[in-house]
């Protein structure tokens, strides 16, 4: 792996003037990339789909080593509930942790 190219995707990555925003993690502040949205589960067969509210976080692998599903994360006073590492990307040295809020059901 070459440490100055991971330094360099950090450095314009976790810039809180540009992409980075801050997060709160185990009680830490941290920076993150994040993007924010919702998610629709069609569950076929079913008269009722799930609707939740979806958020991605992208985090330096040192900030959280191992997020694990059920674990918070809170953003701009909103809490998540961690559902699972979605990339972790070796270059960079970051997850992108997948998380949601929210949940319930619909009718089709």
């Amino acid at each position: 792996m070459n440490d100055a190219i991971t330094k360099i995707m950090q450095n314009a990555m976790f810039n809180n003037r540009f992409l980075g925003e801050i997060i709160i993690y185990k009680d830490n502040e941290i920076q993150a990339v994040v993007e924010i949205g919702g998610e629709l589960e069609n569950n076929p067969g079913r008269s009722i789909a799930e609707l939740a509210d979806s958020a991605q976080f992208t985090v330096k692998i040192s900030d959280a080593p191992d997020p694990s599903s059920g674990e918070k994360i809170t953003y701009k006073g909103t809490v998540y509930m961690i559902d699972r590492i979605l990339l972790t990307d070796t270059m960079s040295q970051t997850h992108t942790i997948s998380c949601s809020k929210n949940h319930r059901g619909i009718r089709k």
